[in-house]
């Protein structure tokens, strides 16, 4: 993340910032990308959300698609694969 956005506001980013800060739209957990949305849909309620809470979500979220590491929770690594039974 740009260290200059730390405390913007992500209603206040044009277009095209966004889609840097966001990332490749491919990379981002659909979670991300819905909260993102209801806060530029409600700047009224949700202006005060800045890159950095944001960015501690993309965080939370882990890698995206779900690799099996980091954070993102194991049932939603390799959706529709096979485990090997037990």
């Amino acid at each position: 993340m740009n260290p200059e956005w730390r405390h913007r506001r992500i209603v206040d980013l044009t277009e095209e910032e966004l889609a840097e800060f966001m990332g490749p739209s491919e990379h981002v957990a659909p979670g991300v990308k819905r909260i993102v949305d209801k806060i530029r849909a409600s700047p009224d309620h949700l202006g005060s959300i800045t890159c950095l809470m944001v960015e501690c979500l993309k965080k939370q979220a882990g890698p995206y698609p779900y690799t099996g590491k980091g954070k993102g929770k194991e049932k939603d690594a390799g959706q529709g694969a096979s485990r090997p039974q037990s």
